[in-house]
Order: C-alpha cells, then sequence, then structure tokens
C-alpha cells in the first residue's frame, strides 16, 4: 500500500488536509485512479457505487480538468434521507443535487462500448440525491487538477438518498427543475441537464469507463451521476433541502 493511498484516507477520516505537492509523484491518470483504488482497499469498506464528478463544462474549468472522474460510494458513508452527517471544520465542504441510479444487471468489462440502449435496459430505479463533498487537498477545489482529484476519491464526504422510483422512464431528467435550499430560502436551481446535457449520458461514460478500468458495474449498485444545482458551501448547522419536484425532496443536516 503507497505512503500516499495512507495519507488520503487518513486525512478522510480525521477531517484534515493534505499539502498539495504530496500528489507531485503521479505523473498519470491512471496511477492517480490506482491511488484511489489503494484507499478503498485500506478502508475495508463496502462499495455500493460510484459517483461522478466533473461532469459540467463550469466544474471542469474550475478544477482543471477535460472530462468527468468517478470515486467510489462506500456503504458507512451513504445515508437515508432525513440525515444528519458531521463535516470537518479543517475543509471547505459543498452539497450538490444529483440524479442516482440503481442498476438490475451487471455490466461487466468488455471490448464494445455500452451505449444509451444498453444503459437504460439495464436501469432499475432513479433515486434523488444530496452528495457532500470537500477536498481533501489545501485550497480547495480551484486549480485542483484532475490527478488531485481522483487520487483524492473525487472530494466525497457522504451520499444521502431519497425515495427509489422504478417507474422512471416516464421522467423528463433533461427538463425537470430542481431546486436546493436553506431554512427556506432557495440557494440554486437547475436541471438534468446541468452534467453532459442529460444524466444518461453520464452513466453511458460510467459504464465505459468502469469497462475500460477492468472493474465494471454489478447489479444493485448506484452511479450517482453529478450536480444538478451546482456546487453551495455549507457550514455546521445547515440544513439543506433539495427538491427533486416529481421525485421528492432530499434533506440532511450538518454537525
Amino acid at each position: 500500500m503507497s505512503n500516499l493511498a495512507q495519507e488520503v484516507w487518513s486525512a478522510r477520516i480525521k477531517g484534515s488536509v493534505l499539502d498539495r505537492d504530496l500528489i507531485e509523484s503521479i505523473k498519470s491518470l491512471d496511477s492517480a485512479y490506482k491511488i484511489q483504488e489503494e484507499t478503498m482497499a485500506l478502508s475495508g469498506m463496502k462499495r455500493v457505487g460510484w459517483k461522478i464528478g466533473a461532469t459540467s463544462e463550469s466544474a471542469q474549468k474550475m478544477i482543471g480538468t477535460s472530462q468527468p472522474a468517478a470515486g467510489v460510494l462506500l456503504e458507512p458513508y451513504c445515508y437515508e434521507s432525513p440525515a444528519s452527517i458531521e463535516i470537518s471544520k479543517m475543509q471547505t465542504s459543498y452539497v450538490e443535487s444529483e440524479f442516482a441510479f440503481c442498476f438490475a444487471k451487471n455490466l461487466p468489462p468488455r471490448d464494445k462500448e455500452y451505449d444509451r440502449e444498453d444503459i437504460v435496459g439495464a436501469i432499475e430505479s432513479v433515486i434523488p440525491a444530496i452528495e457532500v463533498v470537500a477536498s481533501r487537498f489545501e485550497g480547495g477545489f480551484a486549480e485542483l487538477g484532475e490527478l488531485r482529484l481522483v487520487a483524492d476519491n473525487v472530494a466525497n464526504v457522504a451520499w444521502v438518498k431519497g425515495a427509489e422510483f422504478t417507474n422512471w422512464k416516464p421522467f423528463d431528467f433533461v427538463r425537470n427543475s430542481i431546486s436546493l435550499s436553506r431554512r427556506g430560502e432557495i440557494l440554486a436551481t437547475g436541471s438534468g441537464a446541468e452534467g453532459s446535457g442529460d444524466p444518461i449520458n453520464v452513466l453511458v461514460w460510467t459504464a465505459n469507463h468502469l469497462s475500460r478500468m477492468g472493474v465494471g458495474l454489478s447489479q444493485g449498485e448506484i452511479i450517482s451521476t453529478g450536480t444538478c444545482t451546482g456546487v453551495v458551501e455549507i457550514s455546521p448547522g445547515d440544513t439543506m433541502v433539495a427538491d427533486f419536484n416529481q421525485l421528492g425532496s432530499v434533506t440532511v443536516s450538518f454537525e
């Protein structure tokens, strides 16, 4: 196990911050994903799915990457709404409103790329969700770079799910309006179009990314497809509500 993986995991469980120069020895995206893999193995926790970040042009520009990035959702950090979550005072934390999908079929690694039809045919349900994110590297997300983002498990802190909907096909993800509020004040709005034009596009990217990595997607796993309402900063004492209209709402409070 590499020293960097141990440092990243320690920063996650302690809520501490890492020097950006620690990543200088990592020269490729494959190496960054290797660090992520080692960190997840070090946790000893069950993987329940994947979270995808940097799915919008604005997020990619801020971070300094040209493509999405995939991180792991670990079972102890996944909650049901309404949830109460502890955040670190040393890290700047944010929330994102996201569409997540649970899969009824395996999507194993293969030579042929997965297309939209493959993905739609494998979806079991859609889940409204809030993801909590924070970079474990000093300086936060500004010009973080994709190597740090990936090595740090794409900044995942926690994930909160709402109700699951199996009758999802009539639903229009692209046009559905979503709002994120605090104490009744709407802070951000958006729709499924914010992430790569359509959450299904994010699923296609993810399935092919996992296939190339030799990992694949397993039945029952979740993919959370990235923020529809931007990245909103939070503080201890806040209670945030993401309203997904027909899909209900997701509530999380912070300590």
